[in-house]
């Protein structure tokens, strides 16, 4: 932030997402930053255990899921805290891999 690097626990993450070029990091607490990877490089980064890539737009924090709500066509609309500003569902190619994810799997 400004002329100041952080660094914040992944356990304190709740979820990355995508605004147009830019990706931003939404802790647990609620701050957004503003950070210098793309979504398909912190994939690579992050543990698939605790991570994963719903949609083209959102990676999230198992812990951060609030709610899971089946929705059309067969996805999934998740509900995370801290909430987020936009509407989040699962892209119906993720569908299963996030339930075997969230199950534990």
């Amino acid at each position: 932030m400004g002329n100041h690097i952080h660094s914040i626990p992944s356990e304190d993450i709740a979820y990355f997402y995508a605004e147009g070029r830019d990706v931003y990091l939404r802790s647990a607490n609620g701050k957004k930053y503003l950070i210098d990877y793309t979504l398909e490089a912190l994939e690579e980064l992050l543990n698939p255990n605790q991570f994963l890539r719903t949609n083209r737009s959102y990676i999230v924090q198992l812990n951060a899921i609030e709610d899971v709500i089946v929705y059309s066509n067969r996805r999934l609309k998740l509900t995370l805290q801290p909430k987020t500003e936009n509407e989040l569902v699962v892209s119906r190619e993720k569908v299963v891999q996030f339930k075997h994810w969230f199950e534990g799997g």
